[in-house]
């Protein structure tokens, strides 16, 4: 089998379809938004309790905390990756979801190499938001945008999708729909 190098785990890995995803998302992270490559982590395993979990990526920041008992570096955005032939779905979004539960990241993508959808942890809203760019590692800050069709503030705790793809394209469903994304477990807010 084929294989190529991963600069993040310093080994060639097997040159699977969702690898080759990885590997340019993690280029494009490093070459276009300027995250370090010892920012990043791929493969990183997390748990929760005796369930244990494989984030693709794992992207880090400083901590600003100088006492912290944290450490020097929290996760700051988690990215999912699917083979180009995976539809993004909501259901792939559950997924990237948990993990975002357990890492409390501020920021979550999915890709699969065609189609790439990113979102941002809104702290008044408690619930993820789709953005428009992935986030630089120099400010970790992004244009936020709500995604709603109708101009609305979300109070389902759903995120209608609006072309939130960042190659600026349509989706080809408009399948992507936010479920409970909020890091504290509570239900959504309903009215």
């Amino acid at each position: 089998m084929e294989e190529i190098f991963d600069p993040l785990r310093r080994k060639r890995v097997a040159l699977t379809p969702e690898e080759n995803v990885r590997q340019q998302f993690i280029r494009y992270l490093n070459e276009k938004r300027g995250w370090p490559l010892h920012m990043m982590m791929s493969e990183t395993e997390i748990s929760l309790g005796d369930v244990r979990l494989r984030c693709d990526v794992v992207c880090y920041t400083k901590n600003k905390k100088a006492n912290s008992k944290a450490g020097a570096f929290v996760p700051k955005m988690i990215v999912e990756c699917k083979r180009p032939s995976v539809k993004i779905t909501s259901k792939t979004f559950e997924q990237i979801w948990h993990y975002a539960l357990i890492l409390k990241v501020e920021y979550i993508a999915v890709t699969n190499g065609k189609q790439t959808f990113a979102c941002r942890y809104d702290q008044e809203r408690k619930q993820y938001v789709f953005i428009t760019d992935i986030p630089a590692y120099d400010t970790g800050e992004v244009e936020q945008k709500d995604t709603r069709l109708d101009g609305k503030q979300p109070d389902t705790g759903e995120v209608e999708q609006k072309d939130t793809q960042l190659d600026g394209k349509q989706p080809d469903t408009g399948e992507v729909e936010q479920k409970d994304t909020r890091l504290d477990g509570n239900s959504p807010t309903r009215a």
